[in-house]
C-alpha cells in the first residue's frame, strides 16, 4: 500500500466517522428534546396534582375547625 493509498483510506475513514458523529448528534438532539418536553409535561402534572391536594387539605381543615 502506497502512502497515497493510506492517505486516501484515512480520509475516507475520517469522513465516515464525521458523518456518523453528525448523525448521532441529530439523533441525541431529538432524543433530548423529547425528554425535555416530557419532563416539562410531568412537572405541570405534578404541580396541578399538588394544587389539588392542597385544595383538598384546606377543605378538610375548614371542616375540622370548631
Amino acid at each position: 500500500m502506497t502512502i497515497d493509498e493510506r492517505i486516501e483510506a484515512l480520509t475516507e475513514s475520517v469522513e465516515l466517522l464525521s458523518r456518523m458523529h453528525q448523525d448521532n448528534e441529530k439523533r441525541y438532539s431529538n432524543y433530548f428534546q423529547v425528554v425535555s418536553d416530557s419532563l416539562k409535561t410531568l412537572t405541570r402534572l405534578a404541580e396541578a396534582h399538588q394544587n389539588r391536594l392542597d385544595d383538598q387539605q384546606q377543605r378538610i381543615d375548614r371542616l375540622e375547625r370548631p
